[in-house]
């Protein structure tokens, strides 16, 4: 009874109730991996232009490997943090906080004019 109630009010109780459908499960597989993995060709074009094409491979891991980092950070931190204080309005700050920091980031990044790796004419 303790983990029903308790995964129902964080939102893992979605996965309780597609897992006694396959069709579901199937369906929210799919979507999932729609909208998930629909950003990435998008990432990559805005990290080439930004970056540069020479070090896309190497921002692309980075990215990944942060994001996978942070993601498992995060989860740990939260249930702390929720466990200490039993509510998650801070938890709610601070994400807003960091989308905040990640935003201004982004921005400060420049566009570079030529695309690295590109093979320019010379003037003879």
């Amino acid at each position: 009874m303790w983990v029903r109630t308790r995964t129902q009010r964080n939102g893992f109780g979605l996965l309780l109730v597609i897992g006694d459908s396959y069709e579901l499960l199937l369906a929210f597989a799919v979507l999932f991996g729609i909208f998930d993995y629909s950003t990435v060709p998008v990432t990559a074009s805005l990290m080439g232009s930004r970056l540069g094409l020479r070090n896309l491979g190497l921002s692309l891991v980075l990215l990944s490997a942060g994001h996978a980092i942070g993601g498992a950070s995060g989860a740990f931190f939260r249930g702390w943090i929720f466990d200490h204080t039993g509510e998650y309005v801070t938890l709610w700050y601070v994400s807003i906080m960091l989308a905040g920091l990640a935003a201004a980031l982004i921005i400060l990044l420049k566009e570079e004019r030529e695309p690295a790796g590109t093979i320019q004419a010379q003037d003879a």
